[in-house]
């Protein structure tokens, strides 16, 4: 065989091995390659303020998180609000995220980042003509340091997966989307909590509380157990939210909390001008004399082996009617933590008595 030949055969060979690999290993030029330090959605960041519809889906679960105005709602939950800050971070995460790091382009590896069918997490953002703002799989989050992780992300067009950053934690469950703050008061306020038929009072000079009718042969608790329905009243969240006007149970507990009036003219002020749902109910009386301006009944539901509450505000002021405006027609579910400490009944405000059951002083 001639050297010609040879040389002839032998790039023949390599052409054929190489066609071999394309093949195999090869991607369609079709789809997009991508490059780090590209933006994940070209434009997006000049387009994200006309976003008006977000959905989020993962196996059985879903969520569509809609804008109503300036705020943002959850349909899953009858239009109540979503957490702001949440939402405005998975909008900004989206506008601002960019390819890191190229990943496998095999399918059938896609299980490893959290990117199979089961796992992933279907992200579908569109402005309110529905037009598509954002499409994407959603895989595993990849924490790292100095707040920098990132998500393993596929999008249909790509040629493979990628790693991408500024993409916050994502969930496709309704309840992590709702705003949590039932109540933001400044605990110094509260001037007593009535948990049934257990008072405590605040004493306004030591800003302690105090039980009623405390027996000549009884001890209080420790401090801070009597400052514990007054710390939780204060800073109440929900756990999740339905609108429902009337309960088909009767209230578990009931508890009257009496408010004071804000003694600054920063919280009035702010109160006159309106709080936000971001803010939660910050202040709201006119009057900043020290007067009682507010009244809040909380009514507690053992449903659905957990406790459900109804809110209640009543009073003259300003911080009232925002209350009102939020909470009327709505039941909401507290944590059992919460649920625990504005369960408590009368024994566990006083120190127990050695040799007394402590059954007996319920």
């Amino acid at each position: 065989m001639s050297e010609r030949l040879t040389t002839i055969l032998g790039y023949a060979t390599l052409v054929a091995i190489l066609a071999a690999v394309w093949v195999l290993f090869g991607e369609d030029p079709s789809l997009r390659q991508g490059g780090r330090g590209e933006r994940l959605f070209d434009g997006l960041q000049t387009r994200v303020n006309t976003a008006a519809r977000l959905i989020l889906s993962q196996s059985d679960r879903h969520v569509t998180l809609v804008r109503d105005g300036t705020h943002w709602t959850v349909a899953e939950r009858d239009g109540y609000e979503a957490d702001p800050v949440r939402v405005r971070d998975l909008l900004r995460g989206l506008a601002l995220s960019e390819r890191r790091e190229p990943m496998t382009a095999n399918r059938d590896r896609f299980d490893a980042l959290g990117l199979d069918n089961a796992s992933a997490i279907a992200l579908t953002l569109a402005d309110d003509a529905d037009a598509p703002l954002a499409d994407l799989s959603v895989g595993t989050r990849k924490e790292g340091g100095a707040g920098r992780s990132l998500t393993y992300v596929y999008r249909d067009g790509d040629s493979r997966a990628w790693l991408v950053s500024s993409l916050p934690e994502i969930s496709a469950d309704p309840v992590n989307w709702l705003d949590t703050t039932l109540l933001s008061l400044d605990a110094d306020r509260i001037a007593s909590v009535r948990l049934g038929n257990v008072t405590l009072d605040r004493d306004a000079d030591a800003g302690e509380y105090n039980l009623t009718d405390l027996g000549d042969d009884e001890t209080q608790a420790p401090a801070w157990k009597r400052r514990d329905p007054a710390r939780v009243l204060a800073r109440l969240t929900l756990t999740d939210a339905r609108r429902l006007a009337n309960p088909i149970t009767d209230p578990v507990r009931t508890v009257i909390v009496t408010v004071d009036a804000p003694q600054s003219s920063q919280q009035a002020e702010t109160a006159q001008a309106g709080g936000s749902a971001a803010d939660g109910v910050i202040a709201g009386a006119e009057d900043a004399s020290g007067a009682v301006t507010l009244s809040l009944t909380l009514k507690l539901f053992d449903m659905e082996e957990g406790h459900w509450a109804q809110l209640a505000a009543a009073g003259a002021s300003a911080e009232a009617g925002l209350i009102s405006a939020r909470t009327d027609g709505w039941l909401y579910k507290l944590s059992e933590g919460d649920a625990a400490v504005l369960m408590r009944a009368r024994s566990d405000f006083l120190e127990a008595v050695q040799g007394t059951d402590e059954s007996d002083q319920n």
